[in-house]
């Protein structure tokens, strides 16, 4: 599990929680150079700064040695979108995502067969807190995990380019009834920035990157 590092807090890789954004607004306010060289980079055409993954250019740890500070998305909707985001069937994504099976997702002209349950944008959200955390909902709370973090005010970057999926009530069932730690970590944020003091054991990483 990765922890991104900012001054005073770690913050979670929660995909499909507005991470692209907070990994760019931690860059620029807190890693200058950084932020610099990003600005200086040749792009194709098309791309810039704020059209890339910027994850792998935020210093990280798997061992916070500071409070963890996370948003946390209500699991069916982020769910969707990341089956929307990966343009994935969505009875082959719930049936991966229960049984482990591949399926074929794709980003731009990019194909490849993925297992949701092994894919980082659909991590279980329950086993990102560690030690003291402070938890906040997305997208109600973004705003007040970016004060928390002294990063200003976080764009939307990254978004999901088609509509996340129509679902049935059993199709609900299931994905909820999988994500059940996740439903009832959502439910115990009733204001911005609830602390909860969760384990300390490193968690494995999900295996596929963002």
């Amino acid at each position: 599990m990765r922890y991104f590092i900012t001054p005073n807090y770690c913050v979670p890789l929660n995909a499909k929680c507005a991470s692209s954004s907070l990994c760019r607004r931690i860059i620029a306010t807190h890693y200058p150079d950084v932020e610099q060289k990003l600005q200086a980079a040749h792009y194709p055409p098309g791309f810039d700064a704020d059209k890339i993954q910027p994850h792998r250019f935020v210093p990280d740890t798997s061992r916070p040695d500071r409070p963890v500070a996370m948003l946390v998305r209500e699991p069916l909707d982020r769910f969707l979108s990341g089956v929307a985001y990966l343009n994935i069937n969505l009875e082959a994504a719930i049936d991966s995502l229960v049984t482990g099976s591949t399926t074929q997702a794709s980003r731009g002209n990019r194909q490849r067969n993925i297992r949701v349950s092994k894919n980082v944008h659909f991590a279980p959200q329950a086993e990102m807190p560690y030690g003291e955390t402070h938890l906040f909902r997305f997208p109600d709370h973004l705003q007040d995990l970016a004060s928390l973090l002294g990063i200003g005010p976080v764009p939307q970057l990254n978004v999901t380019p088609r509509p996340k999926p129509a679902v049935t009530a059993d199709q609900t069932a299931v994905i909820l009834g999988h994500y059940a730690a996740d439903v009832a970590l959502y439910a115990s944020i009733t204001q911005p920035g609830v602390v909860i003091h969760a384990g300390t054991e490193e968690m494995p990483d999900d295996g596929e990157d963002e």
